[in-house]
């Protein structure tokens, strides 16, 4: 059956998980999706209502890939990011972020990254799914840099192209935006149902322009081998 006009379609698999959650929260009113977003990064952020974020509810659904996504980092910016996570982009896919949107961090314009999770079984293990040797490679070694630098701020990464692999891309991602000078708060969101979720840790943002948030419920962690939220 093909769309009506004026419609938008959904897989199955969206109206469930994490998913479903994000387009919950940010098909509110725009006030409302700010304040939201900022009671989860305060003080270290503000979101306004004049801040762009991805996605928007249920009329513009599709998630932001930093690399191809305009509105959220400079075009050049994008160009490096992606030429620094793969060799031969073509059709290779890059992270798809649950929610970003922009921000104030101590009065500069920057970015809110955010991986949401609706239960402990979307925390299980995971690898690259990279077909192109280069573009492994090249994934590899962007790994292997962003280690090195989260190590320096606080030791225990291992972040990995072959275990956690969606976590630990999403700490590379963060810590490369930030290294070309937009600061970042990377959240990690575990919602207990459609509206509630509860503040685990959350970092003052470093030198480096990095800070890290974990949320989830109560006395639960939703750390994982060989990463740590905050620092």
């Amino acid at each position: 059956m093909t769309p009506a006009e004026g419609t938008i379609t959904f897989r199955e698999r969206e109206f469930k998980g994490s998913r479903l959650r994000c387009l919950l929260l940010t098909n509110k009113a725009p006030k409302d999706v700010a304040a939201f977003l900022t009671s989860l990064v305060a003080p270290h952020a503000f979101v306004t209502t004049e801040d762009h974020w991805a996605p928007r509810g249920f009329v513009e659904p599709v998630e932001a890939k930093l690399g191809e996504t305009p509105g959220f980092l400079r075009d050049d910016d994008r160009a490096e990011l992606t030429r620094w996570w793969l060799a031969e982009p073509g059709r290779a896919n890059t992270p798809n972020w649950d929610l970003v949107s922009t921000c104030r961090i101590e009065d500069r314009r920057g970015l809110i990254l955010a991986e949401a999770k609706a239960h402990e079984a979307e925390l299980s293990d995971d690898r690259s799914g990279a077909k192109n040797q280069e573009n492994s490679q090249q994934i590899e070694n962007a790994l292997a840099e962003a280690t090195v630098a989260w190590n320096a701020l606080a030791s225990g990464f291992a972040l990995s192209a072959n275990s956690h692999y969606q976590l630990g891309n999403r700490f590379a991602f963060a810590w490369k935006v930030a290294k070309m000078g937009t600061p970042v708060v990377l959240l990690y969101l575990g919602f207990l149902d459609a509206h509630e979720m509860e503040v685990e840790s959350c970092s003052k943002t470093t030198p480096s322009g990095v800070g890290a948030c974990g949320l989830g419920r109560k006395g639960q962690s939703l750390r994982m081998p060989g990463t740590r939220p905050s620092m």
